[in-house]
């Protein structure tokens, strides 16, 4: 019998509102409900026709994967690596839903964008669901391992490498091991010129369509706020709100920028530490100490012996600026590690690298969870295009400690990486009445609070929160977590009151459990201790320093 247009659309809410309960049943439960909707669907008539299955959409079957630690479900959808030629190779995107906590939850979920490009959202539930409870508890959560990234189908690019610690503090990655990658993707067919966050977002309405849901509302970060642009763009019908938090206009090439705002950034703790009369005291000419350790990096390449935080071993390490400026700018993500930027200068001026090594153990550890290929792909078509040296002399013109370097290095693995040619129409502004809210924090060296006040001018219906005491992420900080649920709940810019977030007190400077530290002092920094000092700015969320913005975001310089 031949089902009526009426009749389907019957079949496809009921199928739509079976796939939002059924992650809150048991599998009997499951199982009952859905013999339920088939004999209702036959009753109907509301069979296969021929040709339906090309154009229905896909669903995806979800089942239990959070263990103890979480409620959630998990599953799997397959999609075309190459749009514009289907029936190509596919790719498995990796899939967990945090079911709301409420019993009466609303029907539009969060969707959390991850930063990078690189970071797969998936393997930070665990380690986000906690803070984010108060936007869980009527919302179900998504979080998608977008193409190249985490379980699908990464472009991880992790080939054997020397100890990160010695890479790391060197400054340097051997740009040639990039060679065994491409030998790896080009047997197995990968088109790399088809990541690009235009095909995310493809991805991502494909995935929300298959979950079942109408609008839904972005929760996005650092990267994740051009992906969330994009989608704003193309998609508009399917965004019920976004919150923004570490903005990025799709109009600003953000890594051009980061030698200058990453200055910035450091010149505002300068500035706070020669307000601060315990500061002032134990750290006295900042300035220019640094610049002398610097001078000495780059004049001597210093090759020095220092004790791994964490194995106890004495490595003999060649220490070199960009190494150092490499450390320092991802301390200035986190308002917790700012809090030891005078302390890694002060020590390095008496010759004692220690605090820098256990700092960078920090960062390296955790670089593994970016995938470098997807890093490579995304920046390359789209914020690297174009790019020569005189470019990038003119925006490193006058800076004082950060230089170009970084940007050359990333120039050469862009010559060498295949990736896609973006249309001009990607970078334009996005014009958008989506009701959105940006947040961002004062002291953030790669996203300044002027690109989010960029972006508000630009979108139709935006508001911009500055948060006076936070570097990179504002979204786990005291009261954030809570605004951004009301936010969800009565998307009303004008409506915002941010007041809260004008009490979260600024990290004070690391002075030692007995004061200011001394030069005859040892000043070694045990990595556990930075787990507790950074306990508030965790490594592996979407906002820290390599997390956020790859391995290669930091100034890591590459060479042959």
């Amino acid at each position: 019998m031949m089902a009526s247009p009426r009749s389907r659309a019957v079949s496809l809410t009921l199928a739509a509102w079976y796939r939002r309960l059924s992650m809150r049943l048991p599998a009997r439960t499951r199982r009952a409900v859905t013999q339920g909707l088939f004999a209702l669907s036959i009753s109907s008539g509301c069979g296969p026709e021929p040709g339906d299955a090309q154009r229905s959409a896909p669903s995806i079957e979800l089942t239990d994967c959070g263990g103890a630690a979480i409620e959630a479900k998990c599953g799997v959808l397959h999609v075309e690596e190459n749009r514009d030629a289907p029936n190509g190779r596919t790719i498995a995107l990796s899939i967990l839903v945090a079911p709301a906590t409420s019993r009466t939850p609303a029907s539009d979920p969060v969707f959390l964008l991850a930063g990078g490009p690189g970071q797969g959202a998936a393997a930070l539930a665990g380690m986000v669901l906690h803070p984010l409870a108060p936007v869980r508890r009527d919302r179900d959560m998504v979080f998608v391992d977008v193409r190249g990234t985490g379980e699908s189908g990464p472009l991880a690019c992790d080939v054997e490498r020397p100890d990160d610690l010695e890479e790391l503090l060197g400054g340097v990655f051997e740009i040639s091991r990039l060679d065994a990658c491409l030998a790896s993707y080009a047997e197995d067919q990968v088109d790399l010129t088809q990541y690009t966050t235009t095909r995310m977002v493809d991805d991502l309405d494909e995935v929300r369509a298959a979950l079942g849901y109408g609008p839904i509302n972005l929760l996005a970060i650092s990267y994740g706020t051009v992906v969330a642009q994009d989608y704003m763009r193309r998609y508009p019908e399917q965004v019920r709100s976004a919150v923004l938090d570490g903005a990025v206009p799709v109009s600003e090439r953000v890594l051009l920028g980061m030698p200058a705002n990453t200055e910035r950034a450091l010149k505002l703790v300068f500035a706070e530490c020669r307000e601060q009369p315990e500061c002032a005291s134990a750290y006295p000419g900042l300035e220019r100490k640094l610049e002398m350790v610097l001078t000495d990096l780059e004049q001597n390449r210093v090759l020095e012996r220092v004790q791994h935080p964490r194995t106890g071993e004495q490595l003999r390490v060649d220490i070199t600026r960009a190494g150092f400026t490499q450390v320092l700018g991802g301390a200035l993500y986190s308002g917790t590690m700012t809090a030891l930027v005078p302390l890694l200068i002060e020590r390095a001026h008496v010759g004692d690298y220690g605090p820098l090594a256990a700092v960078g153990l920090r960062m390296a550890k955790m670089s593994k969870s970016v995938s470098m290929g997807l890093y490579l792909s995304v920046s390359c078509a789209e914020q690297l295009a174009s790019v020569n040296e005189a470019s990038r002399r003119e925006v490193t013109a006058g800076l004082e400690h950060f230089s170009d370097h970084a940007l050359a290095q990333l120039e050469q693995a862009c010559a060498r990486w295949p990736h896609a040619t973006v249309d001009a129409e990607f970078r334009q502004a996005v014009e958008s009445s989506v009701p959105t809210l940006l947040l961002s924090g004062r002291f953030d060296p790669v996203t300044p609070p002027s690109l989010a006040e960029q972006l508000a001018g630009q979108l139709g219906n935006a508001r911009h929160v500055e948060v006076a005491s936070i570097s990179h992420g504002v979204w786990h900080n005291g009261c954030a977590p809570a605004l951004i649920a009301s936010f969800f709940a009565t998307p009303d810019p004008a409506a915002v009151d941010a007041g809260c977030l004008t009490e979260l007190a600024r990290p004070r400077p690391f002075l030692g459990p007995n004061g200011p530290w001394r030069a005859s002092e040892s000043a070694a920094v045990d990595p556990d201790q930075l787990d507790q000092l950074d306990q508030l700015d965790q490594p592996e969320h979407p906002t820290h320093p390599d997390r956020a913005d790859g391995v290669l975001a930091q100034g890591q310089p590459l060479r042959e």
